[in-house]
C-alpha cells in the first residue's frame, strides 16, 4: 500500500494494486446470463503493476498481461480524476471496431462528476473539421420536416433537460429482481465513440451488479469517461441507494469521497451517514428528472427552514447558516410548491435537491446529531475557545498604536472565524459595520484636511520663514494622516465591496488567504484598522497644532484658560471611552435574581440510606462542599422526595439539610 496525494494539499488517500480480473465475453445482456447458468465466480489471477507514469490517473493493476513483471509502486493519483481502477477485461466485445475500448472501472465521488459538468464546458464548433462534423443549420425545412432522432436509441437512452440547462443521458434497466435501476450520464451521447464507450461501462456496472449480493432495490449508477495520457479509458461510476438516500460502491473507498471540506473529520456513524446524504441530494441535484417526492418530506422540509427561521430571530449564535430575510424569502418559495400525489416538477425537485444540500451540508459541518455538535456558532468542535490566545508581540505593540482596534477586530474575527469555516451571517455584519466606519470617517477627515489649510493659511502661523514651527510641523502631519486615511478609506471599500462577500464560500476564500495562520490574522485586523488609526491620529495632531497655537507666545490667563478646558475635555472622553467597560452596579440586581444568587448554594451535612438491608453511608463535611443547584429544580420539596423513594422500598433514616437565608 502506497501513500497517495491527490492533489488537494490538505488530502491524503491510501491507494493499493486492485487483484486482476478476468471475465466471460459479454454475449447478452447480464441478467440474461445470471438466469441462465447463474452467477459465474470471477477468477483472480496474481495482480501485476501496469508501467510506470507520472501522469497517469488509473490504477496501476491491468488486465491479462501474466508476462509482464512488477516494476516501480503505483504511481499518484489525484482527486480530481479517478481515484482508483478496476481493470475490467480485454474480453469485452466494443461496440465498435474503430475505437478502443473501456479498460479500467474506477469508483468515483459525485464531486468529480459536478464539478465536471460546470468546469468542462464544450464550446461550438469553430475549426473546419468540428464545422464538417456539426455543420451550421442555415435553412428551416419546409414544413419542418426535420430528420427525426431516434428516441430511446442505443440501449434505451433517453435525453433529458436539467431545468438550468445542461443535457444528460439516462437509460433504465432491469437488471436487480426487486428494482430497477437507473444509469445517467453527462456525456454527449449523440456522439457514436461516447455512446460505445458509456455502453462498455454500462455492460461492466450491470455484470457487477448480478454478481454482487445484498444490493438494495432502485439503484441509481452515474457513469463517465476519462481516458489518461497513454490512451486507456477509465469508466467513472459512482451508485446511488435512493431509498435510503446514500452513496454506494463495488469497493471499499476513502471517506473523502463523501466528506469535501478537508477540515471536517468524521469519527461516528451518524455523521458519515449525513455526509452520504448530503452527496445523495448533490446526485439529486444533477439529475432531478422523473422523481418522486411525498408531501411529508416537503413539510418537513418547510419545518426546518422555519426552524432556522425562528432561530436567527431568537439567538445571537445561532448556527442557522442564513439570514431571517433570505429564509423568509426560502419558505415563501418552498410554500409554492405543489405536488401532484407524489411526482413532481423537475424545476420543483431541482430547488428542493439544492436546498436540502445547503441544509445538510451545514449539518455536517456542525456535527449534526453527535455528541460533538456546535450548539453555538462561535463555538469550536476542535478546542476550548475560552482559553487565553497569546498573541504576539508585534501586533500587541501595533494595537496598542492604533488604539486597540486591531485588539477588537481579532475578538470579532475569533468568533467568526471557528474551525477553518466561516460563520457567514457574523462575517457579512461585520463587513457592513466596518465599511460604515470607513465611509463615516471619510467627511471628517476631509474637514480636518479643510481645516489644517486654512490653519496653515493663517499669517500668524506662517511668517514665511524656511523653519517651521511645532504647530506648522504637527499640522502638516495632521493634513497627510487626513489623506492617508481617505486613500486607505477608498481601497478597503473597493476591496470589501457588499456583493462580494453574499456568498460563503467567497467569505471562505477571502479568510483563507489572508487569515489562515494566527499572525495573518493578526495584520488582516491591522489592515482594517489602518483607517481609523488614521483618522483618530490626524485629530490628535490638529488638536496639537491648535494648543501649540494658544500657549505659544500667549499671556498667562490664555493658558490657563485653554489648559483648563483641555483638562475636562480629556477628563470627559476618558469618562467616554471607559463607558464600554461599566459593570451594573449591585443595586440593578432584582430581588428574584438576588435571591436566586443566595439559593445556588446548598449545604448538604450528612445522608444515610438504608438499600435493601444494606447500609449506605455518605459523610461530607458542610465546610468543605458547595454544591451548585439550578433553582428551576429546587420546587420538588424533601417530604416529596422521602415518599418517592419510601415508595421504592427505601428505609430514608436521616436527610438534614441547610440552606443559607436568603
Amino acid at each position: 500500500m502506497a501513500a497517495t496525494d491527490f492533489g488537494h494539499p490538505q488530502i491524503r488517500f491510501e491507494a493499493e494494486a486492485l487483484p486482476v480480473i478476468t471475465a466471460p465475453p459479454l454475449t447478452g445482456s447480464p441478467a440474461e446470463e445470471s438466469s441462465a447458468s447463474g452467477a459465474q465466480q470471477l477468477a483472480v489471477p496474481p495482480a501485476v503493476y501496469r508501467a510506470d507514469s507520472t501522469t497517469s490517473y488509473a490504477s496501476d493493476t491491468t488486465l491479462g498481461n501474466e508476462g509482464q513483471t512488477a516494476s516501480d509502486p503505483p504511481t499518484p493519483t489525484f482527486l480530481d480524476q479517478p481515484i482508483t481502477a478496476e481493470p475490467v477485461g480485454e474480453d469485452v466485445a466494443p461496440v465498435s471496431t474503430e475505437r478502443r475500448p473501456v479498460g479500467y472501472l474506477s469508483p468515483m465521488p459525485v464531486y468529480y462528476f459536478l464539478q465536471k459538468r460546470y468546469a468542462e464546458r464544450p464550446f461550438l464548433p469553430s475549426t473546419p473539421e468540428e464545422l464538417e462534423k456539426e455543420p451550421i443549420i442555415g435553412t428551416v425545412p419546409a414544413r419542418n420536416q426535420y430528420p427525426p432522432r431516434e428516441i430511446p436509441f442505443g440501449m434505451g437512452w433517453v435525453p433529458v433537460t436539467h431545468p438550468e440547462g445542461q443535457l444528460y443521458f439516462q437509460y433504465q434497466a432491469s437488471i436487480n429482481p426487486s428494482g430497477d435501476t437507473k444509469f445517467f450520464t453527462n456525456n454527449y451521447l449523440y456522439d457514436e465513440d461516447n455512446l460505445g464507450d458509456i455502453e462498455d461501462a454500462v455492460r461492466w456496472i450491470e455484470r457487477e451488479i448480478v454478481m454482487a449480493e445484498d444490493l438494495p432495490p432502485n439503484l441509481d449508477v452515474c457513469l463517465d469517461i476519462y481516458m489518461d495520457e497513454d490512451g486507456d479509458k477509465i469508466a467513472s461510476y459512482y451508485m446511488c441507494n435512493c431509498a435510503k438516500e446514500e452513496m454506494m460502491w463495488f469497493k471499499d473507498v476513502s471517506v473523502d469521497f463523501l466528506i469535501e471540506e478537508v477540515n471536517v473529520r468524521v469519527h461516528d456513524q451518524q455523521h458519515l451517514k449525513l455526509a452520504s446524504t448530503l452527496a445523495y441530494w448533490y446526485h439529486i441535484q444533477m439529475f432531478p428528472n422523473n422523481r418522486v417526492y411525498s408531501e411529508h418530506n416537503l413539510q418537513e422540509l418547510c419545518a426546518v427552514i422555519s426552524y432556522h427561521l425562528f432561530d436567527s430571530e431568537t439567538s445571537r449564535t445561532s448556527t442557522s447558516p442564513y439570514s431571517s430575510d433570505e429564509l423568509a424569502r426560502f419558505m415563501h418559495v418552498f410554500s409554492g410548491v405543489k405536488l401532484d400525489g407524489d411526482c413532481v416538477s423537475e424545476y420543483h425537485m431541482a430547488k428542493i435537491a439544492r436546498m436540502k444540500t445547503l441544509l445538510v451540508a451545514d449539518q455536517v459541518k456542525h456535527y449534526h446529531g453527535t455528541k460533538w455538535a456546535r450548539l453555538d456558532s462561535n463555538r469550536s468542535v476542535i478546542k476550548d475557545m475560552g482559553e487565553v490566545q497569546t498573541r504576539s508581540w508585534w501586533f500587541s505593540t501595533l494595537s496598542w498604536m492604533l488604539f486597540s482596534m486591531p485588539s477588537i477586530y481579532v475578538k470579532r474575527l475569533d468568533q467568526m472565524w471557528v474551525d477553518i469555516s466561516i460563520n457567514h451571517q457574523p462575517w457579512r455584519k461585520f463587513v457592513a459595520e466596518i465599511q460604515d466606519d470607513w465611509a463615516a470617517s471619510i467627511t471628517p477627515s476631509a474637514v480636518i484636511l479643510t481645516a489644517n489649510v486654512g490653519f496653515l493659511a493663517i499669517q500668524s502661523v506662517d511668517q514665511g520663514r524656511t523653519d517651521r514651527s511645532a504647530g506648522q510641523i504637527v499640522s502638516y502631519i495632521s493634513t497627510l494622516l487626513s489623506i492617508g486615511n481617505i486613500l486607505a478609506c477608498t481601497i478597503l471599500a473597493r476591496q470589501h465591496r457588499p456583493g462580494a462577500h453574499l456568498q460563503a464560500d467567497t467569505a471562505l476564500e477571502y479568510l483563507v488567504k489572508r487569515a489562515g495562520k494566527p499572525w495573518q490574522a493578526e495584520l488582516l485586523t491591522i489592515v482594517l484598522s489602518i483607517p481609523t488609526a488614521f483618522f483618530i491620529w490626524g485629530l490628535i495632531a490638529f488638536s496639537s497644532a491648535i494648543l501649540w497655537v494658544c500657549l505659544d507666545d500667549s499671556s498667562w490667563g490664555t493658558r490657563v484658560a485653554i489648559i483648563v478646558i483641555a483638562l475636562i475635555t480629556a477628563a470627559l472622553l476618558g469618562l467616554v471611552m471607559r463607558n464600554g467597560d461599566w459593570v451594573p452596579p449591585a443595586f440593578v440586581h432584582t430581588i428574584p435574581t438576588r435571591m436566586k444568587e443566595q439559593m445556588q448554594k446548598i449545604t448538604i451535612q450528612r445522608l444515610s440510606l438504608n438499600v435493601n438491608a444494606k447500609k449506605l453511608s455518605l459523610g461530607i463535611n458542610p465546610r468543605k462542599l458547595s454544591m451548585s443547584v439550578d433553582t428551576r429544580q429546587l420546587s420538588l420539596p424533601l417530604r416529596k422526595l422521602t415518599g418517592m423513594v419510601r415508595r421504592t422500598g427505601t428505609d430514608q433514616t436521616l436527610v438534614e439539610t441547610g440552606m443559607d437565608a436568603v
